[in-house]
Order: C-alpha cells, then sequence, then structure tokens
C-alpha cells in the first residue's frame, strides 16, 4: 500500500479515536459559555447553523463520491489529497462542535425538566440539552463514519489486506447519510419555530402508527403480508387471536390508535401550517419536553397493548393482562390530556388567521371534537378489558406476562 494512502487511513482511524469518547474531548479554543445569556446562545447557535455545520455536509456528502473508482490511485486526481483536505476539514468542526458542547453550563439531568423558564427572554434548559444532545449524537456519527472509510481506504488500496465483511460502500453511504440527516435535523431544530420543532418530532414518528395498525390488524384477522417501497417487509407474521374475548379486546383498542394517528396528523394541518408569531413559546422545560415526546410516547404505549395483547393465549392471568392494558391506556389518556391543555393555553394564541372561536372550523372545535371520542374509545377499551378478565378461567396468581415483540 502507497506510504500516503498509510497516512491518509491513519487520520481517519485516529479521528475516530480522538472523538468517539465523550469524555476525551478537548478542544482547542478557549471555553466561553454560550448559555449565560441570549446574547451568547443566539450567536452560538447562528454560527452553528451558517459557519460549522454547512461545510460539514459538503465534506461529509463528498466522501462517498470519492470511492466511486474500484482502486483509488487509478484516478489520474491526487485522490488522497482529496481525502486528507476533507478529513482535515472535519477535524475543523469536530473541534468546534466539542468546544460548543463544552460551552454548555445547564445540568443536563435537570435542565429539561424544568418548570420555571417559561419567559420567552430566557434561555430555556429543554432547548439547551436539545442541543447539547444533538451535536452528541452527530460527532459520535462523523466519528463512525471516519472508522468506516479508514477501514475502506485500507482495504481498497491495499491488495495483501482481506476485504471486510462487515464494511462495504453500502455501509459508508448509509453512515454518510445517517450523518448528513443528523445535520439537517441540527440545523432545522434551531432555526426553526418552538412550535415547529414539536410538530417535526410527531412527524419523525408518523409511519410508526401505520405499522402497529398492520400489527394489530393481523392479530384480529390475518392479512397478506405488506411491502415497503424497498420490496422488504413491512412486519413479520403474527398469529392470529383464537380467543374470542381477546379478538374483541383487540378490536377495542383499533379506534384507539386510528385516533392517535389522526391526532398528529390532522394537528399538522390545523395548527401547525401557519408561522407562528413568535419564534418561541411561553411553555417552560417540562412542558416542551411532554409535548415533543408525546408521539413517540403514545407509540411506546400502543406498542406494550400490542405486545399484551399476543399473550392472551397464553396462560397468563386474564387480570394480570386486563390490569396492564388498562394502565396503559390510562397513561396514554392522560398525557393526551395534559398537552389537550397546552394547546389552547400556549400554541392557538401565537397562530394568525384563525377562524372566530365560535366557527366549527377553528382549530379547538376539532379538538373538542376529537377528544370526546378518543375519551369515548378508551373507556370502550376498558370496559373490554373487564369484560375479557371475567370471562377467563382464573390463571397462576400474579404470573408475569413477557411481552415478546
Amino acid at each position: 500500500m502507497d506510504p500516503l494512502w498509510d497516512l491518509v487511513r491513519d487520520a481517519y482511524f485516529d479521528l475516530h479515536e480522538k472523538y468517539r469518547l465523550n469524555g476525551t474531548w478537548r478542544p482547542s479554543s478557549p471555553i466561553v459559555l454560550i448559555d449565560k445569556d441570549r446574547a451568547s446562545w443566539d450567536e452560538a447557535l447562528s454560527r452553528l447553523a451558517l459557519n460549522i455545520l454547512p461545510p460539514m455536509y459538503q465534506q461529509l456528502e463528498a466522501l462517498p463520491e470519492l470511492l466511486d473508482s474500484p482502486k483509488l490511485s487509478d484516478s489520474p486526481v491526487a485522490k488522497h489529497e482529496l481525502f486528507a483536505e476533507i478529513q482535515s476539514q472535519l477535524e475543523k468542526g469536530l473541534d468546534s462542535l466539542t468546544s460548543i458542547v463544552a460551552s454548555f453550563r445547564s445540568p443536563p439531568s435537570s435542565s429539561s425538566v424544568r418548570t420555571d423558564d417559561h419567559h420567552s427572554i430566557e434561555i430555556k434548559g429543554f432547548q439547551c440539552q436539545e442541543v447539547k444532545s444533538r451535536i452528541e449524537s452527530l460527532i459520535f456519527k462523523i466519528c463512525h463514519t471516519c472508522c468506516i472509510f479508514s477501514i475502506l481506504i485500507k482495504t481498497r488500496n491495499d491488495c495483501n489486506y482481506p476485504a471486510s465483511t462487515f464494511v462495504d460502500i453500502e455501509s459508508a453511504i448509509q453512515a454518510v447519510a445517517n450523518a448528513c440527516e443528523s445535520i439537517h435535523q441540527l440545523i432545522k431544530w434551531i432555526t426553526s419555530h418552538e412550535i415547529s420543532n414539536i410538530l417535526n418530532a410527531w412527524d419523525i414518528q408518523s409511519g410508526e402508527f401505520n405499522k402497529l395498525l398492520f400489527k394489530l390488524t393481523q392479530l384480529i384477522h390475518p392479512i397478506s403480508e405488506s411491502k415497503e417501497e424497498n420490496g422488504e417487509s413491512m412486519t413479520s407474521p403474527v398469529k392470529q387471536l383464537s380467543n374470542p374475548e381477546a379478538v374483541e379486546l383487540a378490536k377495542s383498542v383499533m379506534p384507539i390508535l386510528k385516533l392517535s394517528r389522526l391526532f398528529f396528523k390532522k394537528s399538522a394541518t390545523i395548527l401547525f401550517n401557519r408561522t407562528p408569531s413568535q419564534l418561541v413559546t411561553n411553555m417552560n422545560s417540562h412542558q416542551l419536553d411532554a409535548s415533543v415526546k408525546l408521539a413517540y410516547l403514545t407509540i411506546v404505549d400502543l406498542r406494550s397493548i400490542i405486545a399484551i395483547l399476543r399473550q392472551t393465549d397464553n396462560t397468563a392471568d386474564a387480570s394480570v393482562i386486563a390490569g396492564d392494558i388498562t394502565r396503559s391506556i390510562k397513561l396514554m389518556k392522560d398525557r393526551l390530556d395534559d398537552i389537550l391543555l397546552l394547546i389552547p393555553l400556549y400554541i392557538i394564541p401565537l397562530l394568525p388567521d384563525l377562524d372566530h372561536p365560535s366557527s366549527p372550523h377553528h382549530p379547538l372545535t376539532w379538538l373538542a371534537n376529537w377528544h370526546i371520542l378518543f375519551l369515548s374509545t378508551t373507556q370502550k377499551c376498558m370496559c373490554a378489558a373487564e369484560t375479557f378478565e371475567h370471562s377467563q378461567p382464573p390463571g397462576e396468581p400474579n404470573q408475569p406476562i413477557v411481552a415478546r415483540w
């Protein structure tokens, strides 16, 4: 292998080793707190969105193109110099990112659950923690990308070095895509309204509702296996429930799932399809954290319920099954109720060009009607759980349910 390629390969691997562990980061620039006041915070976010992240996106995106030829040295262009230049620029970018991470003073364990930072002039702990965690995640993804390219550079330029069975051009392209998507999402987060960030977090989870609907439908009556756009199976086959009462219980979950999906989809249209009158709401960090995580936690609850339903044909105690489903339904309902209280207080007042509150087209009218339906379906589901419990012979006391997903 050409000694020059050895140097390039080592440089990429060293970059991976230097930044892959948080405790080893040693930024070269002086640490200046960025969350001490609004001016410092805004300057840091602007520098991140305009000066640091866009060049790193371009550098990462260029890496797979340099691996097009079967042998890098075949190119008349000194590709090793291009690789070396990208590595150098990535190192500068990583140094800047670690410097920003080191510049936070807010303790991560408590900043995202504060309830006293609702005023718009303050720097909210939730925002600080979210930006910090996203930067850290991006750093690790870039390190992973550098490690993959160090291996590929070695295997493509050293005929005596065996090709890796775990690292190929497809894995390199995927690693770059993951890192670039993280950059895109980070820029989007720090430049968007708080309300838009809530929507984006909900939108990311939207596809999961369809997958859960497919799984729940299979429990009630088998359907042909679905294929996604890439031709892969959407889900593995699920055995149909044989217990009639269990089938009725599963059917009672179906409208809850569909209404949950409708809530997040419709909210994007009636609440978030407008530019808010200000960048931030008066929600505190705890409320923002709950709002952003709502779709994800709703999916977790629904996934848990479906996993429990799959155990109804086993010997688990019916009272345990009914109790677990009822608790999950109540937990999901309480979370949604909390957010429904926040929407008219903190989101609706910031949205322009709304119909009069008495109009049937006003967002609160739709939300009120949706809430009535949701309360009705959750009540019916809990009644179905009670019916299932009383229809089954008693099982072993306190027999645990092993939910297999």
